[in-house]
């Protein structure tokens, strides 16, 4: 996990929060950026919750592209002009790979004749969770709310892809 000031390390222990410690990473040095981050790290999965535009650049979304054969792209910040990345730069510079799912509503996006229909993760599948904060802590219903959603996302995506071959193979 990262934060304004870098990555999480041993360097910032005290001063971080109990919640901060779960993540905290005593392998990497701290205040890593999440460039280099995801260069160690090697993470399928990009969740964008610091209502920083344009903070998922192109370099960081192809390498954590290099790293899933459909990589999760989250800019889960609000407003749209808050959010990390849009549905046409994710899709762009993953050639089309990216699972999206953002925090306010994209158009879709058309690339080399294929439309892809970016979802909106916010309203069904993670604020609702937010009710059950006083017995997990918040951040941690916030990560276990965007693993179910990314997880949803991809059986949907599945389905809809064997739906595609099995029309294909009949045709």
């Amino acid at each position: 996990m990262c934060d304004k000031d870098g990555l999480l390390g041993l360097a910032r222990k005290d001063k971080l929060t109990p919640q901060q410690l779960e993540f905290m990473r005593d392998d990497l040095p701290d205040g890593l950026s999440l460039l280099d981050v995801a260069k160690h790290a090697k993470p399928t999965v990009l969740l964008g919750l610091s209502a920083q535009r344009g903070l998922f650049k192109e370099e960081l979304v192809k390498e954590v592209a290099k790293h899933a054969a459909r990589p999760f792209i989250f800019p889960l910040s609000n407003p749209t002009s808050s959010a990390e990345c849009t549905a046409a730069e994710a899709y762009l510079w993953t050639e089309g790979r990216a699972l999206f799912a953002s925090g306010s509503p994209f158009e879709p996006v058309t690339i080399n004749g294929k439309t892809y229909k970016p979802s909106q993760a916010n309203n069904f599948f993670v604020f609702p969770v937010r009710m059950c904060e006083f017995s997990f802590g918040p951040f941690r219903v916030c990560l276990l709310s965007y693993s179910v959603c990314s997880r949803l996302q991809f059986a949907v995506y599945m389905t809809a892809e064997t739906r595609r071959t099995q029309h294909r193979i009949q045709s």
